[in-house]
């Protein structure tokens, strides 16, 4: 990882040696960690380009798109090294580059704490599997050749059907559309910057590294709004911008969860970064940067719209004053990159971009029709701003202090109000229909920014608001504007839909590349005003101080269940652990209830990962006689078929098909809690059992000999007929409570055993003190091989019974139940019996 940093900074130094012009004399001096930042992300936008584009072109590899860039960062210094000699940029450090270092580095060991998620189903995970695949298939589009011999019978047993109205021909796997299964080919959801870099860190270091890739941006993030801000208001700003920032749980959380969040953070801020040095400095390496900057945020997100202001009304400003000479810097670099996210959206991302903006315009034509006076009054305040733009001197605009500024500033004012007091009152709860996971879910969008207050604090939210105003009415309007049009476009557009499934802490990712980052900058803006008013009134001071002695402390307190939280600690090595117990080649059918189940979370890493072949059953669309043929086809091609059973199975592994068991597995992780309606801070486990089965001829070997172990808990959905409640992970055992009469019937014995068995079960009772132990009777078919008393922990009754009618009934396990709740324990309202363990069958004799 560092090694690569370093070519990225090589690369920038390459870029820019050819970008800084001939007066690079008059050039003022940089603060070295400002000019490190510099020279990283320039290198990283060339590094992302050439690697965005090599993925289009399908011609992508980590070592391809790395020696690509250096080359052209070599021709690129060699050519200003010819026309300008060599770039020496002038520095100066001084007590700011101190705290900006130790500003950084606090950021850096707060969030170089990756999630290892590599689950599928969720976008985190989809990213990372991407990029997995991307580092061995070098190809936007994949193409699984497996596919195209799947009969038309089967197909919808194995891909589930798209959503209505939508133009892929099903969906693969979660965040993978299938759109031509004659040829197996298959096309990525998401935008391809994020997970391209997850492909060549992966390609470069392996999966657990790449996860890094997240948090390396959210420092590098948080490096750009420091320097934006100090570029903008001074230093004082700048630096308690970023203090603030590495404290909002927000921005620890997501830091370590690799969406491609922190990647549009750092992208944005990087490009206003520019974009104020380029007005104040005019360099136009300045402008390139930040034109490659904001034009690389439309190949990282989708949702990236208002960020398209900036460039516009810059143009705008341009075509009026037929000043295009310089402003072309900027606008160049930023138009190629615009047209190359137009291609991708278009053409390799259509089926993405046709869910997302088909759904946008339904939206907005639902609202047109609700708030048609709003948006009337909303389209004549453009036009207007418009016409000032194009039409009058934009002077009018850079005047401080005039009127309609304060106007605005109050609007902001009022808009919050209403935001955080008046619609939390009149809004209601909406339940509305979640197709992804077969659903509804409640929308709470009234709530928005009172939410939007549990991460910031309320009192972070009010300084903000009144930072924002106060920078609108008195700050150079030439200096804050791109700033304000992308903060407050950003701000008002997800407090007013969250467009998201809202519940948290996941849905807040709206705010954190924007957002989050706007609002702290305002903070910082009102203390540091509030400070310079001391000398006057000197309780601003004061103010100025306890706001600062408030809002840190309070920020620790609500992220802290983010601080210690490593989110799917342990996961990685898990999923690489089932991975090696499977058989090369192998194809793997889950079959589990939920529309986004193991299917989903656990096959997308084998799948894309691993180089399995993965299919999330639809059971209630699949056909036995198709499965059965295809399963024959597999087998005969030397590959093996597992049945992968999940935690909710809808279908028994066929009879037809010989299941054998092969191994189970516990997925055992810990997870934020999920909630809708209040502040995540409890710590859940994530514990996810999978039983796998071998089918047909694959992996008979001994199965059917003696002793037969039988583990319940972990590998037994052809046993545990009836009267089982759900697997649990006890410690380091796997067991399941029985409802006082559990059936298990073992499902291979040997057929030369026909005399009698030995019969061991390991049980346990766990009750309330104020109840006796349970006693517990066993029984084969209608005649009971006595009772046994339970003491305390678990014990091994042993008793012989004839095989025959083993076979035939299977042993039954009579008790006594009980109900925690009754006897508060908990709040388990359960009839529970026992504890189940283990059952092993052995030959009457046997040592076992």
């Amino acid at each position: 990882m560092a090694l690569l940093a370093g070519l990225t900074g090589i690369v920038g130094y390459g870029v820019l040696q050819s970008l800084s012009g001939p007066r690079r004399d008059a050039s003022p001096p940089q603060d070295p960690v400002e000019l490190i930042l510099l020279l990283v992300m320039t290198g990283c936008l060339v590094v992302g380009w050439v690697g965005v584009t090599l993925l289009q072109l399908g011609w992508f590899s980590p070592a391809r798109t790395l020696c690509i860039a250096l080359v052209l960062a070599a021709s690129a210094a060699s050519l200003g090294w010819h026309c300008y000699g060599m770039w020496r940029p002038a520095v100066s450090a001084s007590r700011y580059t101190w705290l900006l270092i130790g500003t950084i580095g606090l950021g850096a060991a707060l969030f170089m704490h990756p999630a290892e998620f590599v689950l599928g189903g969720g976008d985190a995970g989809v990213y990372v599997n991407l990029g997995s695949a991307w580092a061995e298939t070098g190809s936007f589009t994949l193409t699984e050749d497996g596919l195209a011999e799947l009969s038309a019978e089967l197909r919808p047993g194995l891909f589930r059907a798209p959503q209505e109205g939508h133009v892929a021909e099903a969906v693969r796997l979660p965040g993978f559309y299938l759109m031509d299964s004659e040829r197996g080919v298959v096309t990525p959801q998401f935008f391809p910057l994020h997970p391209m870099w997850m492909a060549l860190v992966n390609g470069c270091a392996g999966t657990a590294l790449s996860l890094y890739a997240t948090p390396i941006w959210a420092t590098l993030g948080l490096a750009c709004v420091v320097a934006a801000a100090r570029t903008m208001f001074g230093y004082r700003v700048g630096l308690l911008s970023g203090v603030l920032l590495v404290f909002v749980p927000l921005q620890i959380y997501f830091a370590r969860y690799p969406t491609a969040e922190s990647l549009t953070q750092a992208l944005i801020w990087f490009g206003l970064y520019g974009l104020a040095r380029f007005d104040d400095e005019g360099g136009r390496h300045w402008g390139i940067v930040a034109g490659l900057a904001i034009g690389q945020v439309f190949l990282a997100r989708i949702d990236a719209l208002p960020v398209l202001i900036v460039p516009f009304l810059r143009a705008v400003y341009c075509a009026r004053r037929a000043q295009w000479r310089h402003e072309l810097w900027f606008l160049v670099p930023f138009l190629v990159l615009f047209l190359q996210a137009v291609y991708q959206s278009l053409v390799l991302s259509w089926p993405y971009t046709w869910e997302i903006y088909g759904s946008l315009i339904r939206y907005g034509l639902r609202m047109l029709q609700q708030y048609w006076p709003l948006v009337a009054v909303l389209c004549a305040m453009g036009l207007f701003a418009f016409y000032l733009a194009a039409f009058r001197s934009v002077h009018v605009l850079s005047v401080a202090g005039t009127y309609w500024r304060w106007v605005v500033a109050f609007l902001v004012v009022i808009i919050s109000v209403y935001g955080y007091f008046v619609w939390p009152v009149t809004g209601e709860m909406k339940l509305s229909p979640y197709w992804y996971g077969d659903t509804s879910i409640p929308v709470t969008n009234h709530l928005n920014m009172v939410k939007l207050g549990w991460y910031m604090t309320p009192l972070g939210i009010w300084v903000a608001v009144l930072g924002v105003a106060w920078m609108i009415g008195t700050e150079p309007w030439n200096r804050i504007w791109q700033m304000l049009c992308i903060g407050l476009s950003f701000t008002v557009l997800y407090v007013h839909n969250i467009m998201n499934n809202p519940y948290h802490i996941y849905a807040m990712r709206r705010y954190v590349p924007a957002v989050v980052p706007f609002l702290t900058v305002g903070i910082a803006y009102g203390i540091v005003r509030l400070w310079s008013l001391r000398v006057r009134w000197r309780a601003t001071g004061w103010l100025a101080f306890l706001c600062v002695l408030t809002l840190i402390p309070w920020l620790c307190f609500q992220g802290r269940a983010i601080w210690t939280l490593s989110e799917y600690s342990g996961l990685y090595s898990q999923i690489r652990a089932i991975a090696h117990r499977l058989d090369p080649h192998a194809v793997l059918l889950f079959d589990d209830a939920p529309p986004v189940g193991v299917g989903a979370t656990v096959g997308t890493p084998l799948q894309y990962g691993y180089g399995f072949t993965s299919f999330d059953l639809q059971e209630a669309d699949l056909s036995a006689a198709a499965l059965e043929n295809a399963v024959a086809d597999w087998t005969s091609q030397g590959r093996p078929v597992y049945w992968v059973v999940g935690p909710e199975p809808v279908l028994r592994p066929p009879e037809a098909l010989s299941p054998r068991p092969a191994f189970g597995v516990w997925l055992d992780t810990t997870v934020m809690e999920r909630s809708y309606f209040d502040f995540p801070d409890e710590k859940l486990a994530y514990r996810v059992p999978l039983e796998f089965y071998s089918l047909a001829s694959h992996g008979t070997g001994d199965a059917c000999t003696l002793p037969y172990h039988i583990d319940i808990g972990l590998l037994d959905s052809l046993e545990a007929a009836s009267g089982f409640y759900d697997k649990e992970l006890l410690g380091v055992r796997t067991v399941r409570w029985t409802n006082g009469d559990g059936l298990v019937v073992p499902a291979c014995l040997p057929s030369e055993l026909t005399s009698t068995a030995t019969v061991e079960i390991t049980l346990a009772t766990s009750r309330s003190t104020t109840l006796e132990s349970s006693g517990v009777q066993v029984w084969v078919g209608a005649e009971t091989f006595g009772g046994f008393a339970l003491g305390d922990g678990f014990q091994t009754v042993a008793f012989s019974v004839p095989v025959a009618e083993l076979k035939a009934k299977g042993v039954r396990i009579v008790s006594d139940t009980w109900v925690p709740k009754e006897h508060g324990v908990g709040n388990d309202v359960r009839s529970l019996g026992v504890l189940v363990d283990s059952v092993t069958i052995a030959e009457s004799g046997d040592d076992n």
